[in-house]
């Protein structure tokens, strides 16, 4: 293991010496538009990332909830949803394959994302 890391220590050292234009570039197209053309390449993955991120946070400083919803089924509602796209985030490139509960239960929460989509706010 610390073999590994040394290993990415130094390969992304290398990287960054030898490719810095493009890494300076990706930079600032992110602070300019929110995102780089690196991040289009596994647009997916990266997105489930973000909204994992914030979601996580949302949940961390909510101050209320739905009117429709008690503070309970929120939390419920928000741990669905980040399990989702954590999941997301770890099978994309791992090549892990999902069980059928798995599959049923991220489904559940892509529909309680959509179906909550206006709610996420704080």
């Amino acid at each position: 293991m610390k073999k590994r890391r040394i290993h990415y220590f130094f390969y992304n050292l290398w990287y960054l010496l030898t490719k810095p234009n493009r890494e300076l570039n990706y930079l600032i197209q992110r602070m300019t538009r929110g995102w780089s053309d690196k991040d289009i390449w596994n647009f997916d993955w990266y997105l489930a990332g973000i909204i994992k991120g914030g979601l996580k946070r949302l949940k961390e400083t909510q101050f209320g909830c739905p009117n429709n919803l008690t503070e309970k089924q929120w939390d419920r509602i928000l741990d669905s949803i980040i399990w989702t796209f954590d999941t997301i985030g770890k099978t994309e490139n791992s090549g892990k394959v999902l069980t059928k509960r798995e599959s049923k239960k991220m489904e559940k929460g892509l529909r309680l994302f959509i179906e909550n989509y206006f709610s996420l706010w704080d």
